[in-house]
């Protein structure tokens, strides 16, 4: 099974055949039931019903055991991490006390989570285990019609043909590895408008830069840093926008504002979209905003943390009234003659389309991620990680006064 047959299936319903093939081709599980163990259910609401699958060992001795779960209808389970005590309860009823981890598949009409739960037992002086247990963890993914598989596909594609330890399945669920790789796509973007050296040796990529600010010149490279950090910054924080939804269950920010569709129907993204959607939408309360925004900014609430208040900066003036944006477009101009920023702040639409086109591949929440339960997606805290590692690329020395 390569990594192609594995996004087929983590992006379909959840299909029992198909899954007891992922156990035995990515895993190496050899020891199946025939017939799933029914495992009898107390003390939860959530789930209807409950089985084993069956066991496998690591390589360093580790059992692993496989469990499926059908939960109950209407508890929301995309966005429900389905309490870790429900999950504790079935573990600990099972006849097979000595399992150190599980694979648990949360299974929900089209939509089923995939978990990683470790409770490694203690063992004493001589070597004995004993009752106590470290802290369970668990590790999920959100898989099925709709979600984004990319992430787990390529992570547990790398499982099949080795020789597992315990460490290796963490690690298939490691949401540092997610971490990781979207911020190095973060970077490549950052680097790709500013210009600039990313990687080393035979992997280094160098780009000319991409962004231009009016009467800027490229000698200043500090504005054109600070700029697009910014510009980043406030454009992810609007995809986590995208995932909260409002009281009647419609994104905060629509995707016909912020997609890489939306950039392909309107021209000159940057000013059409995100100028109106930034400083006279999210940094706007709803009773002084201008008439003509574009669709979809109605609903948007206002956001008064200051992320969005533009600054001289931005080239987004505000404050003397040959300084306002056009009232009937929202473009930027600036200066008395009102010559807009069309041809002196440019950012190439190709730009939003593949930063977009990459995001789009991930599934983001708007849950921290706890102590013990980690969704192996991108989370709230990855914004702050975008400001501390962007403006640490500006510069190491001076990267407190830049924040």
């Amino acid at each position: 099974m390569d990594k192609n047959e594995l996004h087929k299936i983590l992006s379909k319903p959840f299909d029992h055949e198909a899954w007891l093939e992922v156990l035995q081709s990515v895993f190496g599980v050899r020891e199946l039931f025939k017939q799933p163990q029914s495992i009898p259910l107390s003390g939860t609401k959530k789930a209807k019903a409950a089985f084993e699958l069956g066991n496998f060992t690591t390589s360093d001795d580790r059992v692993i055991g496989l469990y499926k779960v059908e939960m109950m209808p209407g508890i929301g389970l995309e966005r429900n991490k389905v309490g870790l005590g429900t999950f504790l309860s079935i573990f600990r009823n099972t006849h097979r006390y000595d399992v150190d981890g599980a694979l648990i598949v949360f299974e929900q009409g089209e939509k089923w989570r995939l978990s990683y739960v470790s409770e490694i037992k203690v063992l004493n002086a001589d070597g004995e285990v004993v009752s106590q247990a470290t802290e369970p963890k668990r590790y999920t993914y959100l898989l099925g019609p709709g979600e984004k598989v990319l992430t787990p596909a390529n992570q547990l594609s790398k499982l099949k043909g080795k020789s597992l330890t315990l460490e290796d399945i963490r690690n298939a669920f490691s949401v540092e590895a997610l971490n990781e790789a979207f911020y190095k796509i973060i970077a490549e973007q950052f680097y790709q408008l500013i210009g600039g050296t990313t990687g080393k040796s035979k992997n280094a990529k160098t780009y000319d830069g991409l962004l231009k600010l009016p009467s800027v010149s490229k000698e200043n490279r500090r504005v054109f840093q600070e700029f697009v950090v910014r510009l980043i910054g406030r454009t992810v924080f609007c995809w986590f926008l995208k995932v909260k939804k409002s009281d009647d269950g419609k994104p905060l920010v629509p995707e016909s504002l912020l997609s890489s569709t939306a950039v392909k129907t309107n021209a000159n993204y940057y000013h059409t979209i995100l100028e109106p959607l930034f400083f006279q939408t999210l940094n706007t309360p709803m009773e002084k905003r201008i008439s003509h925004l574009p669709e979809g900014c109605k609903n948007v609430p206002f956001l008064n943390g200051g992320l969005f208040e533009q600054g001289p900066d931005d080239f987004y003036p505000k404050g003397c009234p040959w300084h306002q944006p056009n009232k009937k477009t929202a473009l930027s101009r600036r200066g008395v003659t009102g010559s807009k920023h069309l041809n002196t702040l440019v950012i190439p639409d190709e730009w939003f389309e593949n930063l977009f086109s990459e995001l789009e591949k991930y599934n983001f929440t708007i849950d921290e991620n706890s102590v013990i339960d980690v969704e192996v997606s991108v989370d709230p805290e990855m914004l702050g990680r975008i400001f501390e590692n962007l403006l640490a690329e500006i510069d190491p020395d001076s990267g407190e006064t830049a924040r």
